[in-house]
């Protein structure tokens, strides 16, 4: 049976003891080429090193580390959503490391074009309320100046609330 899911099991010393048939098809490495193979002899000096200081926090602290990864294939770029933790031996004591990892690269891949959407989206969203809403404003503001100077003229009290209602219009708009 296929299982979405990339299960690997590894000793103290770093080797690989367990690897499942999707681990095989997406990493593109038979059985024989993990068993007894470590991340030194499979991943890039940086991703191995990664690896390592991330087993060692699991067998120090007997807690899972979740990781997101990104590994390289002749066909692009992966991302995994990655579960290290420790299996545990009656007494409590780390006696292997164990991973589960899932692909999210269709995921990060759709949240991305999420993104650009909604801000394609609020740029719109603000050209149509300056192109509408403000143009609507700018008119109210200047009927509202044009009042408050009559108001003005005739020496009415009115013309300061004219001038303050021009002033928040002016203000919205901004």
């Amino acid at each position: 049976h296929y299982v979405p899911c990339a299960m690997l099991i590894k000793n103290l010393q770093g080797r690989y003891v367990f690897v499942n048939e999707t681990s095989e098809k997406v990493f593109r490495r038979k059985l024989d080429e993990w068993v007894g193979r470590t991340d030194d002899d499979l991943w890039s000096k940086s991703l191995a090193n990664k690896f390592k200081n991330i087993d060692q926090q699991i067998i120090r602290e007997k807690k899972a580390v979740e990781t997101t990864e990104s590994v390289s294939h002749e066909d692009g770029v992966q991302h995994w959503l990655t579960t290290r933790f420790p299996i545990l031996d009656e007494h409590g004591e780390s006696m292997m490391i164990g991973r589960a990892a899932i692909n999210i690269t269709e995921s990060r891949r759709l949240e991305r074009e999420i993104q650009t959407v909604s801000e394609r989206e609020q740029r719109r969203i603000g050209q149509d309320l300056h192109d509408g809403l403000g143009q609507y404003l700018t008119g109210i503001a200047c009927m509202v100046k044009v009042i408050g100077a009559k108001l003005g003229e005739k020496k009415l009290p009115e013309a300061a609330d004219a001038q303050r209602i021009t002033a928040m219009v002016n203000e919205t708009i901004q």
